[in-house]
């Protein structure tokens, strides 16, 4: 099968969430010996010199990129919401030069599938009906309006939270009126929740969904690196990318909710937080005096789990999957996480991990795997467990393929 994979920025390294996905998806295609293409927006703000892409990278799939500064001003944001209904991001990652390279490759190769890597793909929908039979798919890392709703929801300061409200709006009344109107072949989301809520917005709309298909993440055990490194037991870390606001959110609310009363607890124990373009003044001298550790990025994000103890993923806000969640569970990490968190992730509560939404259902998780070393190492060795089969990659990529396959173009 010929698989062409549109991304809004180049997903390599594999230093957030996005990038980890699109990747995993890649390795695992072209390990069942489908042929590969992709073509990248490579962003200012995730910019990579596509010289320096390593060989292993190289041989999953033929690769293009195209610049684009998707930066925009408060000017920019006044002439979208006084001139047009749509929301900035569309306009954001529009590029005649990016359509151009499509089209070509649209010429020269016979897809069968076009994948979009995320919703603001979208705008290059026409230029792919016009030039290919190919099947377009889209790709839901996560429902995008939820997202903002949440951050709108969250905003204190008035005309941020009148403007991230609209924002949302206009993002919501996008997305359903793609993913309801008939723009896509198929629909892969990529967790079994944001699928039941597609489902339940089309029967609410009375429209009819394109077939769909929930393909998480799936992770080939034998990628796991062992280390052979003793933990730092206890101790506490967050990991995630820094530069995405719903994880800055919650690991401020960790901070100025929890970690307080943890430090207060158990001075000893430190609270170590990495993560990619991590903002300069996050997180204050008052924090690291009190056992707050800024990592920042980190050279080897499984090297960094095995080296730590108790993760913590206080998400308030956001959509989608963790994948980090599922990294840590297959290296037998104990994890505390909120239900927001875990969306997508049906790890049972205590069994397989601690859910925690409250600051006292926070500290109560974490004071427990603190206190009681076995208990942690026998949630970690269940999550394990669970998290094997439940996010085993070769599973899931022969759904995913036989799905493909159905769809009528």
């Amino acid at each position: 099968m010929k698989i062409l994979l549109l991304t809004n920025k180049f997903p390599y390294p594999e230093k957030d969430g996005y990038a980890i996905a699109v990747m995993g998806m890649m390795r695992s295609l072209a390990k069942a010996g489908h042929e590969l293409t992709l073509l990248a927006i490579n962003t200012k703000k995730h910019y990579y010199d596509v010289r320096k892409v390593p060989e292993k990278v190289q041989k999953l799939a033929e690769i293009y990129a195209v610049e684009l500064n998707t930066d925009y001003s408060f000017i920019d944001i006044l002439a979208n919401l006084l001139l047009s209904s749509e929301p900035i991001h569309v306009k954001r990652f529009y590029t005649a030069g990016y359509e151009k390279v499509l089209i070509d490759l649209l010429k020269k190769t016979d897809f069968d599938v076009v994948q979009l890597e995320g919703l603001y793909l979208t705008a290059y929908v026409p230029a792919i009906r016009a030039n290919s039979k190919a099947a377009v798919v889209l790709r839901a890392h996560n429902l995008e309006h939820e997202i903002w709703h949440r951050m709108a929801e969250g905003e204190k300061r008035y005309f941020q939270k009148i403007y991230l409200t609209e924002l949302a709006n206009r993002i919501e009344e996008y997305e359903w009126g793609h993913l309801l109107g008939g723009t896509y072949n198929g629909i892969v989301p990529i967790s079994s929740r944001d699928n039941a809520l597609m489902a339940a917005m089309a029967k609410k709309r009375k429209k009819k969904l394109p077939p769909m298909l929930t393909s998480t993440y799936g992770i080939d055990p034998s990628e796991i690196k062992d280390f052979a490194l003793k933990p730092e037991y206890p101790s506490v870390f967050f990991l995630g990318a820094l530069d995405w606001l719903p994880n800055q959110e919650g690991v401020r609310w960790f901070v100025d909710n929890v970690w307080g009363e943890l430090h207060a607890r158990y001075p000893e124990v430190k609270f170590y937080v990495a993560g990619r373009k991590m903002p300069v003044n996050f997180l204050s001298d008052k924090d690291t005096a009190s056992g707050v550790i800024k990592v920042g990025e980190v050279e080897d994000a499984q090297k960094f789990m095995q080296e730590k103890g108790i993760m913590v993923a206080p998400l308030l806000s956001g959509s989608g999957i963790r994948i980090k969640i599922i990294e840590g569970m297959m290296m037998g990490k104990p994890i505390v996480a909120s239900d927001v968190a875990l969306e997508g992730n049906s790890a049972q509560h205590i069994h397989h991990i601690y859910r925690a939404n409250s600051p006292a259902e926070f500290l109560e998780g974490v004071s427990l795997l603190i206190e009681k070393e076995g208990y942690g190492v026998a949630l970690g060795k269940q999550a394990k467990a669970f998290a094997t089969v439940a996010f085993d990659e070769k599973t899931i990529t022969d759904k995913l393929v036989g799905f493909y396959s159905s769809l009528k173009k």
